[in-house]
C-alpha cells in the first residue's frame, strides 16, 4: 500500500535535504507545506522532487491537516523537516502492511550537542506519525496531537526516527522561548490560571524530574544543560503569561 509523506516547515534549508532524501525511499508523493521560508528551503524541496505548497502559518495541527488534504494516497507519514528516517525504519515502513484501524508509532531519538540523547525525558519518545488520511490533527497551538477515533490501536515500527532539532544552545534557547509563549497563549485562551504553588515549585520540579527522575544525569553535560533549560522554559511560561495577561 502506498503512502504520502507530509512535511511542514519554514526556513529549514539546513535540515530538509536529509529529511527528503530519506523520505523518497518510502514514497513517491512528498508534500512540503511551507509557511514563508526566506532561505533555500523551497528550492531544495523542488530540486528533490517534492510538491511544495505555500500556506500561511495557522498552527501546527492546521498546517499538517492542510498538507494531508493534498496527499495522493490514503496513508500519511507525517515528518518534521529536521527528522530523518533511519535505514532500519525505512525497511520497516516499506514492509508494513498498514492495517485498517491501526496508527503506527515511530521511535524518535534526539541528536543534541554532538551525541544521541538516551534519557532526559527525550528518549524513549514514541511519536504517532503513520496513519490513515482520514485522521486529523487537533488545533492546539503547540504539542499538537492526532485525534484518534474509537476502536483504533497503536503499533510500533522498528527503527529510529532521527531528530536533529537543535543546532546549538542558542537555537535551543530561542525555541523554548517560542514554545513557552505559545503555551502561555493557550492558557489564556482556555482561561487557565497557573497557581502560585505551580509558579514556585514548577521550575525546580522540572529540573529534578529531567536530571534525576528521567536520568538526564546519564546524558552527561548535555543532560545537565537540558535540565537547566527545562527549568528556564517553565519560568518563561509564567513570565509570558503575566505579560500577555497584563496586555489584555
Amino acid at each position: 500500500m502506498r503512502l504520502s509523506v507530509v512535511i511542514i516547515c519554514k526556513d529549514e534549508a539546513y535540515n530538509i535535504a536529509k529529511c527528503l532524501a530519506a523520505a523518497t525511499q518510502v514514497s513517491d508523493d512528498i508534500i512540503v507545506v511551507d509557511s514563508g521560508s526566506i532561505d533555500d528551503t523551497i528550492s531544495i524541496a523542488h530540486n528533490l522532487g517534492a510538491r511544495v505548497f505555500n500556506y500561511d502559518w495557522r498552527g501546527y495541527g492546521a498546517n499538517k491537516n492542510y498538507g494531508n488534504d493534498q496527499a495522493k494516497y490514503n496513508w500519511i507519514l507525517s515528518l518534521d523537516a529536521d527528522e530523518v528516517l533511519s535505514e532500519k525504519l525505512i525497511t520497516s515502513i516499506n514492509s508494513c502492511t498498514m492495517k485498517d484501524h491501526v496508527i503506527y508509532s515511530l521511535d524518535r531519538m534526539m541528536w543534541y550537542e554532538g551525541q544521541w540523547i538516551k534519557h532526559s525525558g527525550w528518549y524513549p519518545k514514541p511519536v504517532l506519525r503513520l496513519f490513515p488520511k482520514s485522521i486529523r490533527w487537533d488545533d492546539k497551538p503547540v504539542h499538537e496531537s492526532l485525534i484518534i477515533p474509537k476502536g483504533f490501536e497503536v503499533k510500533p515500527l522498528q527503527g529510529i526516527l532521527e531528530h536533529y532539532s537543535y543546532r546549538s544552545k542558542a537555537d535551543h534557547l530561542d525555541r523554548i522561548g517560542r514554545y513557552a509563549k505559545l503555551t502561555a497563549q493557550e492558557w489564556i485562551a482556555r482561561d487557565k490560571k497557573p497557581s502560585l504553588l505551580k509558579r514556585w515549585i514548577g521550575p525546580i520540579f522540572r529540573f529534578i524530574k529531567t536530571y534525576f527522575i528521567q536520568l538526564g544525569i546519564l546524558d552527561g553535560r548535555a543532560g545537565l544543560q537540558i535540565a537547566l533549560l527545562n527549568y528556564r522554559m517553565i519560568k518563561l511560561r509564567f513570565s509570558y503569561y503575566d505579560q500577555l495577561k497584563n496586555k489584555s
